[in-house]
Order: structure tokens, then C-alpha cells, then sequence
């Protein structure tokens, strides 16, 4: 609370308490499903099926590729499908992108830093072991390609919080690659996390750490280069 001329207002801080309470955040968590959701899995072709439990939400295929992982506050799942809750989850992910490549942490505001790194050995922790939420689209080694996906990793330099997923998650917010999907009919804002994957795509190496990803819908290609903290730093349009 904050002192007044006039009395007493709630601070910021408390706002932020009470607004956690309303959201569930610190009450039990209902589960919902396991049920199938849209969008097959981008690696397998696998039907998808999500669980929400425990304020988090949970989606793999028949086939146990893990492709989206996220903290959803309970009054959010009160009168949602899983369905409804794995499209907001999208919108969430896409905005915690967002927010991440210009260095700022969606948890705590903090400091976010981003980069590009090779998929973990079985010796390391692997994608989110470092706390905070995870999103995940496809297993780390592409099916398709028989090669290792680069990962795209943001971590926070305050409350630790992290975002994890294939180097493709850099694209999901630039506006060059936002209008590619639009123009071949796939708007990215009406497509789930793992259905912006399931397309053709090459993902290489480029000489300053970064990696160019091949976006390939219809007979159009999409080359986008990243930089070695995830930037878009160059897009070309390619007709096959």
C-alpha cells in the first residue's frame, strides 16, 4: 500500500499480488485431457494431444515429441478447451519471442540475453533445465534431415527465467516471414507453435555463428539468416 493525501491506494507491487490471485496462480490447478488437439506433429506427422495440469500445459504427439510446454495461470483453463488453451499458449510463446530478442524477460522484466546453440549432448541438462518456462516444437534431432536443429535459448539474467526451442522460433515474429505464410495463406497468427514448423526447411550453419533457415511453402523459399543471438539479419525469396 501506498500512502496518499487522500488515504491509501494499492502499489504496483500489490496490484501485481492481487492480480496473481485472481489468475489462480497460488490455488489448485484443475487437469484437463489428455485430448487431441489440432496440427500434426512436425516431426513425425503424429497426432497431437494436450494435457493441463498443475498450471501448465503440456503437448506431444503419439509418438512422444515434445512440442509445446507452457505455464498457463488457472482462471485462464477455467472455461477452456484444451484446444483454446494450446492457441493461447502460441500467442504467449510468440509474445515471450518477442519481448526476449529485444532483451527483455516477459517473468520479471529483467535483462534477457538470446542466442543460437547447438542441440545438447545427452551429457547436458537439454532444453529448459535451467527453470522458467519451456516451449518445445518437434524433438531436437529433425527426423527429416537426419541433422541435429539448432537451438534458439533466451535466459534471463535476474530471476533466471529461460525459453527454449528450435532455431526457427526466431522467425515466428519477424514481419518479412509473418507476411511469406500470409501471402501463401498460412497467417502465422492463426497457426499453432509446431504447425509453423511443419513445413520444408534447412537449417545450416552461417560463417559468423548463426544459422540460415529454409522456409519452403508451395514453390516459394524463404531463406532467412540469424545471427548468432537469434536476429533476423537477412531474408531472400526464392521461387523453385
Amino acid at each position: 500500500m501506498e500512502r496518499t493525501e487522500d488515504g491509501y491506494r494499492l502499489s504496483h507491487a500489490g496490484s501485481e499480488i492481487v492480480a496473481a490471485i485472481l489468475a489462480g496462480r497460488y490455488t489448485d490447478h484443475e487437469r484437463l485431457g489428455p485430448t487431441t488437439v489440432d496440427g500434426a506433429c512436425n516431426v513425425c506427422g503424429g497426432a497431437a494431444t494436450g494435457v493441463y495440469e498443475d498450471g501448465r500445459l503440456d503437448v506431444t504427439c503419439e509418438n512422444d515429441h515434445p512440442l509445446l510446454r507452457w505455464s498457463i495461470p488457472p482462471n485462464a483453463a477455467a472455461d477452456a478447451t484444451v484446444s483454446e488453451l494450446a492457441t493461447l499458449a502460441t500467442s504467449l510463446i510468440r509474445h515471450a519471442i518477442d519481448l526476449s530478442l529485444q532483451g527483455v524477460c516477459v517473468e520479471c522484466y529483467g535483462a534477457m540475453t538470446t542466442r543460437i546453440e547447438a542441440v545438447p549432448t545427452e551429457a547436458d541438462d537439454g532444453p529448459g533445465a535451467d527453470g522458467g518456462d519451456e516451449a518445445e516444437a518437434g524433438d531436437e534431432a529433425d527426423d527429416r534431415t537426419s541433422r541435429p536443429t539448432p537451438l534458439f535459448r533466451a535466459d534471463c539474467e535476474t530471476c533466471t527465467a529461460s525459453l527454449v526451442g528450435p532455431a526457427w522460433f526466431a522467425l515466428t515474429v519477424h514481419p518479412t516471414v509473418d507476411a511469406f505464410y500470409h501471402d501463401h495463406g498460412r497467417p502465422v497468427r492463426d497457426s499453432l507453435l509446431w504447425e509453423l514448423g511443419h513445413v520444408e526447411y534447412e537449417t545450416t550453419r552461417a560463417d559468423d555463428g548463426g544459422v540460415v533457415v529454409t522456409v519452403g511453402l508451395d514453390d516459394e523459399r524463404l531463406h532467412v539468416t540469424l545471427s548468432d543471438a537469434g536476429e533476423v539479419v537477412e531474408t531472400a525469396v526464392e521461387s523453385a
